[in-house]
């Protein structure tokens, strides 16, 4: 899995880059990120990590990642950090 922190940094240039980009739309721009910075784990490391590889070679998050996500969104919602707006429909 990719680590929390990563996740979140990943989270927040993303908005940082496109503060009106809805929430639907963010995975993809998130795994297009990680794929370019190569931020998924090699097969080895996934094995370590007992976690499944094959979202990871074709340059997906897992479904533990994605709802670190979400999570991520939420926690910045609540700390006031973003902000769902109308317009964006997030």
């Amino acid at each position: 899995m990719i680590d929390y922190n990563v996740l979140k940094n990943l989270v927040l240039t993303t908005f940082d880059e496109n503060p009106k980009l809805s929430v639907n739309n963010i995975l993809p721009k998130i795994e297009k990120m990680a794929a370019q910075l190569e931020l998924f784990p090699t097969e080895e490391e996934c094995y370590q990590q007992d976690c499944d590889h094959s979202f990871y070679k074709n340059n997906k998050l897992n479904p533990v990642d994605a709802k670190n996500v979400k999570y991520i969104i939420w926690n910045l919602i609540r700390e006031r950090l973003l902000e769902i707006s109308e317009e964006c429909l997030n």
